[in-house]
């Protein structure tokens, strides 16, 4: 049971620290090599929004060979790039796996969400998809952070036999429940991305909200378990944030509405 302190939310951070968000659809299929179904279907119904298909190096793994990589069944083979105002997207599709993926700048909540469900019901309606194994909503967030303690942005610490392994670089991986969802909070530090001709330096928080698929009621609850796992990842990320932290990343808040 995962145990909240009561915090203002802010609707949107002016200095975004955000670097991707992915919702993520596993599922079972009957068809070999959907993949290949998928994106050619995917491209005829999002053409006016993303580009021509890109085959990606590991669909020329031979099948037989995947059979003997489970890993490959969720590996992206094809992916798709959006165009014009939707040019943050991407759109990338695996043996028994489909994504819709955010990078900066990120569009927001709602619009996000339209792509997410725009996409699902397209897939849907292939009859394609035998199962719902799950689905997730990842948020990756690079945090301002230097050392000699790379975990001062967060709210406690990590110590093991008298040493605080923020002082360290570490890689750290727990795992919360939620209701019917599980969190999966990766820590790593330093992390070090490249952007234009800048360098970002700090601490990577990775929150993947996954919620494990098992009602044949789903697709009628798609849309309200995508607000909940948006708003469970969405108060864990800034529950776990010191205030002076979020301070710094300039937050603005709304009286309503959804961040």
């Amino acid at each position: 049971m995962l145990l909240r302190k009561e915090k203002r939310i802010p609707k949107r951070l002016a200095k975004e620290p955000l670097l991707e968000a992915v919702w993520e659809l596993r599922f079972q299929s009957g068809a070999d090599t959907v993949e290949n179904l998928l994106s050619g279907i995917i491209y005829d119904k999002m053409a006016g929004s993303f580009g021509t298909p890109v085959r990606l190096a590991p669909a020329d793994i031979p099948l037989a060979a995947r059979v003997h990589q489970p890993v490959l069944n969720y590996t992206p083979m094809f992916r798709f790039d959006g165009t014009g105002e939707k040019a943050a997207l991407s759109i990338q599709i695996a043996p028994r796996a489909i994504t819709v993926n955010c990078r900066k700048p990120y569009l927001g909540w709602e619009k996000f969400k339209s792509e997410i469900m725009v996409l699902a019901e397209v897939v849907r309606k292939t009859g394609l998809i035998a199962a719902i194994e799950r689905f997730s909503l990842k948020y990756v967030d690079l945090v301002p952070a230097t050392g000699p303690d790379y975990l001062t942005p967060l709210e406690g610490q990590l110590n093991l036999g008298g040493y605080n392994l923020g002082c360290s670089p570490l890689q750290v991986t727990s795992q919360l429940s939620e209701g019917d969802f599980v969190h999966v909070i990766t820590l790593l530090a330093p992390a070090r991305v490249q952007a234009e001709l800048t360098t970002a330096e700090g601490l990577l928080v990775d929150i993947d909200t996954i919620f494990p698929a098992s009602s044949e009621s789903f697709w009628d609850r798609f849309g309200s378990l995508l607000d909940q796992a948006h708003g469970f990842n969405h108060a864990l990320f800034f529950g776990i944030l010191k205030p002076e932290t979020i301070e710094q990343l300039e937050p603005e808040f709304d009286l309503g509405g959804t961040p």
